[in-house]
């Protein structure tokens, strides 16, 4: 009797965490995007020689690969490196692809008068012995 309950509590116990959203990634709340001011060029915001720092954390527990942001309107006057971040049409494709491990951050810069406010589309789960 004593198994059976215990079983029992068990089982309730993780589907707790299932249905609260502990046992998955939610890619829209576990990847972070932070952007700041990392340099300024010159001292008129008119010559768009701002330089924005934009960092990306995988806060799952899971590696996270093929993470795309939504870029639409997106502008650098300086280059972006390509394997940090790569256009195309409105999608961002981060890190050539490569995933990125549970907690670890990625960081590119770009060069315009503003900030950007990108925003995640997708990622691919791998890897994951801690997601159903």
């Amino acid at each position: 009797m004593a198994t059976n309950t215990s079983k029992f509590l068990c089982i309730l116990f993780s589907l707790t965490f299932v249905v609260q959203g502990y046992g998955k990634c939610n890619i829209q709340k576990n990847v972070g995007i932070t952007q700041e001011l990392a340099w300024t060029g010159g001292h008129n915001v008119s010559d768009q020689s701002l330089t924005w720092q934009t960092k990306i954390k995988n806060k799952c527990p899971c590696m996270l690969g093929m993470i795309k942001l939504s870029c639409r309107g997106f502008k650098s006057s300086a280059p972006v490196d390509s394997s940090k971040m790569k256009k195309s049409g409105d999608e961002c494709l981060i890190n050539g692809g490569y995933p990125l491990l549970p907690l670890q951050g990625f960081t590119f810069y770009h060069t315009w008068k503003m900030q950007f406010n990108f925003t995640i589309l997708s990622a691919t789960i791998l890897d994951c012995a801690n997601c159903i």
